[in-house]
């Protein structure tokens, strides 16, 4: 399902004119979902997928620790790809698989910003 959420933001995110630059890039301190480009900005996207609202929503998972390290996890991508920006940013998208397979996707631009 997970991979489902995320194919529907790279979507979302091509929609808005974004270049994709990676998809679940992994080092040893952890992983971003999704890189964009957005103009002169460099925005790493955390994807959060779910079935309903049971355990609260998707944003509720991403906690400030959490930005933090996705923070300082772009700053490591920014680095090792020589990748020079003017800005940094984090991203979060919500996305519900609602009971007829729909989905509902909500987009907060910049809930961290360098």
């Amino acid at each position: 399902m997970g991979r489902l959420g995320e194919s529907a933001v790279v979507a979302y995110c091509e929609s808005k004119g974004w270049r994709i630059l990676a998809r679940n890039w992994r080092v040893l301190q952890g992983e971003l979902d999704i890189i964009v480009q957005d103009a002169d900005c460099v925005a790493a996207v955390e994807v959060k997928t779910r079935r309903g609202m049971a355990y609260g929503s998707p944003f509720e998972a991403i906690t400030p620790l959490k930005m933090q390290r996705l923070r300082k996890l772009l700053g490591i991508w920014a680095s090792i790809h020589s990748f020079s920006v003017t800005r940094l940013r984090v991203d979060a998208a919500s996305v519900l698989v609602n009971h007829d397979d729909t989905l509902k996707i909500d987009y907060l631009q910049g809930v961290f910003n360098d």
